[in-house]
């Protein structure tokens, strides 16, 4: 950071300790070019049986299916990183296939998301692109442009509109270079959220319940 004059932002566990306990948490830091460290985003949705196992009170004889430092905890809010250009919004690996986070960290300022995400579970499947898929909705729910970095692939910038402007191919080294223009951020989603999809659940439940009732009477 430091020799380029740029921020940088990468992942690294983290953990903090409370009331004599210390929690390990999956997190994003900032680092400026003065060399301060200027932040920390937490992962907030993790993995079920790979960071944590869910109900272990009532399961203690369930364990991850990943070993690691321990168990993480999970982060409290969706807080994004000031670069000092723009607010940035992280979404660590799988986060970034949930619209409801990207939507809180975009409603909490951020204007670029950013997916770091290790894919080197999937090998060479089609899991990694189907995962970069994803990300690309939650550029064009929000209007703001996400750039993904990813240890074996695939890398890429996607702009506000989901068009991507670079990408790197999977399992081949390479570096990926481009600019990006912070989004609006302001879409119906970003108001709304999740309630259109909710309405139309709503009325296809009513649908059903009356198509049921209007067949019981047939059959009478």
């Amino acid at each position: 950071a430091t020799r380029l004059n740029t921020a940088l932002i990468f992942g690294s566990p983290a953990f903090e300790k409370e009331a004599g306990h210390t929690n390990f948490l999956n997190s994003a830091f900032l680092v400026m070019p003065s060399g301060e460290v200027a932040g920390r985003s937490d992962k907030i949705h993790l993995v079920p049986f790979g960071e944590y196992v869910p109900l272990k009170r009532l399961l203690p004889f369930v364990h991850k299916l990943v070993e690691g430092i321990g168990d993480f905890a999970p982060g409290r809010s969706a807080e994004p990183l000031d670069t000092g250009k723009a607010k940035v919004g992280v979404l660590v690996c799988f986060e970034g296939i949930f619209p409801e986070l990207s939507r809180a960290y975009v409603n909490a300022g951020a204007r670029v998301l950013v997916n770091i995400s290790n894919d080197a579970w999937y090998k060479r499947s089609s899991a990694p692109f189907q995962h970069l898929s994803m990300t690309v909705f939650r550029a064009v729910e929000n209007r703001v442009p996400l750039v993904r970095a990813t240890n074996t692939g695939i890398t890429a910038i996607i702009d506000s509109k989901g068009h991507f402007n670079g990408m790197t191919q999977i399992f081949r080294e390479a570096t990926l270079t481009g600019e990006i223009r912070a989004g609006s951020g302001d879409t119906l989603y970003d108001r709304f959220g999740d309630l259109f999809a909710k309405v139309c659940l709503g009325l296809t439940v009513l649908i059903i319940l009356i198509a049921a009732l209007h067949n019981k009477k047939m059959i009478k």
